[in-house]
C-alpha cells in the first residue's frame, strides 16, 4: 500500500497483536475486535504472516489520533487508501459514514487537490439547521488546520457572498485570525460538506461582475440622439 493512511471501508473483525515480549507467553490468545466502517486508520507495518495482511493503527474516534499502545492485524481489502494530501480534509470530518462519503465522491476528491482561496462554492442550509432551505454562496478565504474547531485536519474558511448572517456568528469569533472578515459573514467547514460552483456559473458570475466598455442604456440612447440632432443643425 502506497499510502500510510486509510479508512475502514466496510466494519470489519480485526485482531489484536501483542507485543513481543508478550508473545513469548503461552498462556496469551489474540482477541478480535468489531471496529465501524468509516474508522481512521494508519498503516504500521505491511510485514505479517500473510501477504496480504497489514498490521495498523486504529484512530481514536475523539482526539483522532493514532492509538500506538495497540496495533491490529487488518486484510487490505477492508482499507480504503487515501493519500496523504487529502488525508488533512479526511481526518477534520468527525462522523465515520461522512468521511466515507466523500471518499467515494472521486469529482469531489479531485476538486479538493485544486482548491484554493477566490473559488467560488456553496453550503448548504441544512447542515446548520434541517428546516434551512438557503444555499448559501461562499468564497473560500482561508483553507488550513483551525485549531479552535479541533487539533488536527484542515477546514475550509469561507465569506458568504451574500447579504446574510451567518448561521455559525456566534461559533466562529475567532475569524479575523484567519482572513479579513467579520464573524458575520463567515463559516468555517469541512471539505465534505461543499459544493464546489461548476466553471460554467463562475464564468456566467465573472461576467456579469465586469462593466462592459459600452453597453447601451436609455439614457445614453437619449444623450446620443441629443448630439446627433445638434450636429444637424445649421451653425
Amino acid at each position: 500500500m502506497a499510502t500510510k493512511y486509510a479508512v475502514l471501508a466496510r466494519t470489519s473483525r480485526l485482531q489484536s497483536v501483542a507485543p513481543v515480549d508478550e508473545l513469548e507467553e503461552a498462556s496469551i490468545e489474540l482477541q478480535n475486535f468489531t471496529v465501524a466502517a468509516g474508522t481512521l486508520i494508519k498503516i504500521a507495518s505491511e510485514q505479517s504472516a500473510t501477504a496480504h495482511n497489514l498490521q495498523v493503527f486504529v484512530y481514536d474516534p475523539v482526539l483522532r489520533e493514532p492509538n500506538t499502545m495497540h496495533i491490529y492485524q487488518c486484510t487490505q481489502d477492508c482499507l480504503l487508501p487515501v493519500s496523504d494530501d487529502l488525508w488533512p480534509f479526511i481526518v477534520s470530518i468527525p462522523e465515520p459514514n461522512r468521511r466515507l462519503q466523500l471518499l467515494h465522491d472521486e469529482s469531489r476528491c479531485n476538486w479538493l487537490y485544486t482548491a484554493m482561496p477566490g473559488d467560488l462554492v456553496s453550503v448548504p442550509g441544512r447542515y446548520f439547521d434541517s428546516d434551512d432551505v438557503r444555499l448559501y454562496d461562499c468564497m473560500i478565504c482561508y483553507i488550513g488546520p483551525v485549531p479552535e474547531i479541533h487539533p488536527v485536519g484542515y477546514f475550509f474558511g469561507l465569506e458568504l457572498l451574500d447579504d446574510v448572517q451567518s448561521p455559525q456568528t456566534a461559533d466562529v469569533y475567532f475569524t479575523r485570525k484567519y482572513f479579513e472578515c467579520d464573524a458575520e459573514g463567515a463559516i468555517f467547514i469541512t471539505a465534505d460538506r461543499i459544493v464546489p460552483t461548476p466553471s460554467s456559473q463562475v464564468e456566467e458570475v465573472e461576467h456579469a461582475n465586469e462593466a462592459p466598455e459600452s453597453s447601451w442604456s436609455i439614457t445614453n440612447f437619449i444623450q446620443n440622439t441629443v448630439d446627433s440632432i445638434r450636429a444637424s443643425l445649421p451653425l
